[in-house]
């Protein structure tokens, strides 16, 4: 579904006046600082929890946002007050060029602070330029310390790559480094004291997902575990997690006195955190989805290649974040109206 031109109330909504100032705000009090950016729906892998095994029909080039598109759209996010802006996938560094992309938005949005989500396959020849461009945080997806095990949930015998990608940005001084690791049980729920154990030498952010269901799998799955059995089983490991202050992200902080990383744990399904949400969502082919479990309606791209003008993408914007629920449906139902599949977003 293509957006509708704005009206004249929702233009001049966007003019607020000179002294209040240009936040992107929806009807529950929330103010949206942080824009995630799909650049590509292709990926390396194919993660049981992100695709199905035989992949998916990629989207034709010609509906991929340009990098100038992206661009532009990154700066109308950015005039309005967002300060972080994070590059997904599917697997973004697949991407030709991304280093170009990632400087391209860095002079449009110069305060704002570019991260990126990868598997790092690629990040052993691409992490040098990417920081010369601006990229300064990463999130790295790690389900597993086992090359058995990584075979088994990302469908690819590539432990080791991702691991030395691992330690290249580490190396070259990415912070904050994180490395995600989604939780199955039965495939990795065994391993948490030993991810916990990374912390203890190195400035690791490691944080537990708890499996969501999405896409194809939009009812909990057997292979669930939830954030609070995570925790015992690192304390029942002779763990000890002190909490830490929590900024109102998805991860809360803790810390195993005398480690020098962290860990962190997202519970999107036992214990959501939308009152705090504070997230935009671009996706590969331009539209705006205002929840990771929101429908995808609000198509940015007629606007953009018909000329339109930045107050009226603005105005677009606005009105789709304008229809965000307070908070997402119950994740254990199983009725839950789904996007599509997680690469298809960027998480």
């Amino acid at each position: 579904m293509s957006v509708m031109s704005p009206t004249r109330a929702q233009l001049e909504r966007l003019q607020p006046a000179r002294e209040r100032p240009l936040v992107w705000s929806d009807t529950h009090g929330r103010t949206h600082d942080y824009l995630r950016i799909s650049i590509t729906d292709r990926c390396n892998l194919r993660c049981r929890y992100c695709m199905p095994a035989e992949g998916l029909e990629w989207l034709p080039r010609d509906e991929i946002l340009s990098f100038e598109e992206t661009t532009r759209l990154a700066g109308i996010f950015y005039d309005r007050g967002v300060r972080k802006i994070r590059f997904t996938g599917g697997e973004p560094t697949l991407r030709r060029d991304l280093p170009e992309l990632v400087s391209m938005v860095h002079a449009r949005c110069p305060d704002a602070s570019l991260h990126m989500t990868t598997n790092a396959l690629r990040l052993g020849e691409l992490a040098t330029e990417l920081r010369a461009a601006g990229l300064t945080g990463l999130n790295i997806s790690l389900d597993t310390l086992d090359p058995a095990t990584f075979r088994e949930m990302a469908r690819r015998d590539r432990f080791d790559q991702t691991w030395a990608g691992i330690e290249t940005a580490y190396d070259l001084g990415y912070r904050p480094l994180k490395l995600n690791c989604v939780v199955m049980r039965g495939l990795n729920d065994q391993e948490a004291a030993a991810f916990v154990e990374l912390t203890r030498d190195r400035e690791f952010d490691v944080r537990f997902l708890e499996y969501m269901p999405y896409g194809q799998q939009n009812e909990l799955q057997p292979e669930y575990v939830s954030g609070d059995e995570i925790r015992q089983t690192i304390e029942a490991a002779g763990y000890t997690l002190e909490p830490l202050a929590w900024d109102g992200g998805p991860a809360r902080p803790f810390q195993v006195p005398g480690h020098v990383g962290q860990v962190g744990f997202i519970t999107a399904v036992s214990h959501h955190f939308c009152g705090a949400c504070n997230r935009l969502r671009l996706t590969a082919d331009g539209y705006f989805v205002n929840c990771l479990y929101g429908p995808k309606r609000a198509d940015l791209k007629p606007v953009l290649r018909s000329g339109g003008s930045d107050l009226e993408l603005a105005a677009a914007i606005q009105a789709e974040l304008d229809r965000k629920w307070a908070a997402h449906p119950d994740l254990t139902a199983g009725e839950i109206e789904v996007l599509g599949t997680m690469s298809q977003i960027g998480g």
